[in-house]
C-alpha cells in the first residue's frame, strides 16, 4: 500500500513531536503524575466522607487534568519552537526546556495545595512547613497575576 507524501509528512512530524516530548519527561514530570493522581483520589475520598460525591464533578476533575497535560505538552512544545527559532538566528539559548518545566512544577505545586487541603478535610493532621512549600511555589508564578 502506498502512503500519499502529505502522510507520510504528518506522520513525521507526529514522530518528531513523540519523540521530543518523550525526551522532556523526566523524574519531575513523573512526580506530577504521582501528584495528579493522589489529588484526585484525595478529592474523591473527602467528597465520598462528606457525602457530596457528584459523577459529573469526578468527571470533571478527570477532565481538569487532562486539560493540566494538554498545557504542559503546549509549554514543552513552544520552548523546542522557542530554541529552533533562536539556534535558527544564529544565537545560543540555555533555557531549552523552561516553560515545561515552570508549567509542571507550577502544577506539582497547586495539586501540592490541593492535597494538603484533602487530608486536613480527611482528618490526617499534616506540619504546615508541608503546605507553606507548595504555597511559596506557587507563588513564586503568581506574584504578578491579578
Amino acid at each position: 500500500m502506498l502512503i500519499d507524501t502529505t502522510s507520510k509528512t504528518l506522520l513525521a512530524m507526529i514522530i518528531a513531536i513523540s519523540t521530543y516530548l518523550i525526551g522532556s519527561i523526566n523524574e519531575v514530570v513523573f512526580i506530577l503524575f504521582v501528584f495528579m493522581s493522589f489529588d484526585y483520589t484525595t478529592g474523591v475520598a473527602v467528597a465520598i466522607k462528606d457525602k457530596t460525591f457528584d459523577i459529573n464533578k469526578g468527571i470533571w476533575g478527570i477532565v481538569r487534568k487532562i486539560f493540566y497535560v494538554k498545557i504542559i505538552i503546549i509549554a514543552f512544545l513552544t520552548n523546542y519552537v522557542l530554541v529552533w527559532t533562536v539556534n535558527t538566528l544564529g544565537m545560543e539559548f540555555s533555557y531549552a526546556k523552561v516553560f515545561g518545566y515552570m508549567m509542571v512544577i507550577f502544577f506539582i505545586a497547586q495539586d501540592g495545595i490541593s492535597m494538603y487541603n484533602n487530608w486536613r478535610k480527611l482528618g490526617i493532621k499534616l506540619p504546615i512547613a508541608f503546605l507553606k512549600v507548595f504555597e511559596n511555589l506557587a507563588n513564586i508564578f503568581n506574584q504578578n497575576r491579578k
